[in-house]
């Protein structure tokens, strides 16, 4: 079981009642220690207080739903909701389908209709009550809140393949983090998600639609840290100018970016390190040395030391500790993040002080790195992982571009296996030439969608979409491979 993620459920609600039907309190938080949210839902618990927290967010959201009722035609005609009407019935069957995403069993609507019958049978206030605890039992369900994939035997095969309802969740949360839509429901009530070519059909037609526009910028946000990117991030005594409307900004920004290059143009993915243009607004024009005014967003040519994604002012300021630039941090990005290479942490009784007292102060930090490399035990590690990060060294932490530290010019020389790296320029070549890039990209997507790492019996499949993306560099036509893989679709072999 997943459970889903705050705006998971949040976005469920949305699409299901409205937008306006909204949640005043909090949810427990997602767990955000793995590389993906979706992979941290695959393994959280949820604590006594998160079930109080489900509880009293779906008390608050039925009861604004019900208190909307005109606005929901399978409610609206259902007031005053008199016990023993049999829309009552008909309402919890039509929003329990679209909730728990599959078919409500005959005991399982009898059940929600018990629980809407036993209001006191007083005033007709007292049944709009019944009708908001019989759907917050729908919201509050483990149907709703969790993601159970239990799957089925596969005709003519050994495998265990999952059922189409569950092939109609995997699809939507994954395309659309949120509840599949009647199409989608209807096409798996018919068995079409049973097969490759059903769910591709479904699949072309959800990425159409503007409900996948930020596919890319959840992935790409959450994969390089983006999506966390919070005001709190950065000293404000060191950078004043580090504001809410900044950061807002700058994820903007990227979101537009991902957008047009994945969602409207459907563009090449090495782009990502490569694009001379970009969209900004005043507020970016300012951090850019752009002449752009007002809260709107337009594309513009970037400056010439700017390309891609790499050198936006989220990602590097993202990838930056809150009162200075960091080439290691910078470094095990490109590594971790870009290239998928496992970077192993530090010897815990390692001295990771940067600035011991023998260093002066007027030094750069390149400099200040090169005497902490002295240390044997530091070299073998930061040799690799600061080679990666100097080449970043033009942008300060949150995102601006320098050509000057304490006064000296910026050294953006660095290396990459070996091979001298001089600026971001070279940097993003460097990257694009490593076949890794492009194998990263598709395993990762796999683990997002999917919410784990591929296993062994995975990895051949998870080899031919590599093989495949590097052929086309298009992140649409990797996610279609992904959801009619074999890997997608099968669970493995019944216990």
């Amino acid at each position: 079981m997943r459970r889903l993620t705050a705006s998971q459920y949040i976005n469920g609600v949305a699409d299901v009642f409205g937008k306006d039907v909204a949640l005043s309190g909090s949810l427990e938080a997602d767990e955000s220690n793995e590389l993906f949210l979706t992979m941290g839902a695959a393994k959280v618990g949820t604590s006594e207080r998160g079930v109080e927290q489900y509880h009293e967010a779906a008390i608050e959201l039925a009861t604004q739903i019900v208190a909307q009722a005109e606005a929901h035609p399978p409610l609206a005609d259902c007031a005053p909701f008199v016990p023993g009407d049999p829309c009552v019935a008909e309402a919890i069957e039509y929003y329990g389908r679209r909730l728990w995403r599959r078919p409500l069993t005959a005991e399982e609507i009898n059940r929600a209709v018990a629980v809407q019958e036993a209001a006191p049978d007083v005033a007709e206030e007292d049944h709009a009550v019944g009708m908001s605890y019989a759907l917050a039992s729908l919201l509050a369900s483990p149907h709703y809140i969790y993601l159970i994939e239990v799957g089925e035997p596969a005709p003519g095969s050994s495998l265990w393949r999952y059922t189409a309802y569950e092939m109609a969740s995997r699809l939507s949360y994954f395309l659309w983090n949120s509840v599949p839509d009647e199409q989608l429901l209807s096409a798996a009530e018919r068995g079409e998600l049973n097969s490759p070519d059903g769910i591709r059909t479904q699949a072309e037609r959800m990425l159409e639609l503007g409900r996948a526009e930020d596919l890319a910028t959840r992935f790409f946000g959450e994969s390089w840290g983006v999506a966390s990117l919070n005001v709190t991030d950065k000293n404000i005594a060191v950078f004043p100018e580090w504001t809410q409307e900044r950061v807002d900004a700058y994820k903007q920004e990227f979101a537009l970016f991902l957008r047009d290059l994945t969602h409207n143009r459907n563009g090449d993915l090495r782009e990502l390190l490569t694009a001379e243009k970009s969209f900004v607004n005043g507020t970016l024009a300012e951090v850019y040395g752009l002449d752009v005014s007002g809260e709107d967003y337009r594309e513009v040519d970037l400056p010439g030391v700017r390309s891609g994604l790499l050198t936006s002012p989220a990602v590097v300021a993202a990838v930056s500790p809150s009162d200075r630039t960091s080439p290691t941090l910078r470094g095990v990005f490109v590594l971790e993040r870009l290239l998928c290479t496992e970077v192993s942490p530090p010897p815990p009784d390692v001295d990771d002080t940067l600035d011991p007292p023998s260093v002066d102060e007027g030094m750069t930090l390149k400099e200040k790195l090169a005497a902490h490399r002295t240390n044997p035990v530091c070299a073998s590690c930061h040799d690799a992982m600061d080679g990666l990060g100097f080449p970043l060294e033009h942008f300060d932490a949150v995102g601006r571009y320098r050509t000057t530290e304490v006064d000296l010019p910026i050294d953006a020389t660095g290396e990459l296996k070996g091979e001298s790296i001089d600026g971001s320029d070279e940097l993003a070549a460097a990257i694009l030439n490593e076949p890794e890039f492009t194998s990263c990209i598709a395993e990762r997507l796999f683990a997002y969608s999917t919410g784990h790492e591929a296993i062994k019996d995975e990895r051949v499949q998870l080899e031919s979409m590599t093989q495949s993306l590097r052929g086309h560099h298009r992140f649409r036509a990797l996610v279609l491979e992904i959801v009619t893989s074999d890997a997608f679709r099968y669970l493995a072999s019944p216990k």
